[in-house]
Parts: C-alpha cells; structure tokens; sequence
C-alpha cells in the first residue's frame, strides 16, 4: 500500500519531471497499475477502518 507521501513522488516525477510510468515503476519497485492508480487519484484520500470480529466475551 502506498503512503501519501509515495503518491505524491510518483506524481510531481510524472507530471514535473517528465518520467514515463514505466521508468517510475521500475525505479521505485512498484507495477505500472499501482503507478497508474496513483495518477489517476489525485486525492484527498479516505481513511478505511476494519472492524476486528474477533471480540468476543
């Protein structure tokens, strides 16, 4: 999963530095869908809870 901080680097190389997706996704390790999503969502983004149901008394 990536930070926000990530997402914002992959996109200031994209849309600054003038970086294809796939020299981003191969010098920071990460597929070109994962660097395609974070193009794509330029934010803000949502905090999801999961609920544990494991609680049990």
């Amino acid at each position: 999963m990536l930070k926000v901080a990530d997402i914002e680097f992959i996109r200031h190389l994209y849309f600054r530095e003038d970086w294809s997706i796939r020299k981003i996704a191969k010098e920071l390790h990460h597929s070109r869908k994962t660097v395609r999503k974070a193009l794509q969502n330029a934010g803000p983004w949502e905090y999801r809870l999961t609920l544990s149901t494991a609680i049990s008394t």
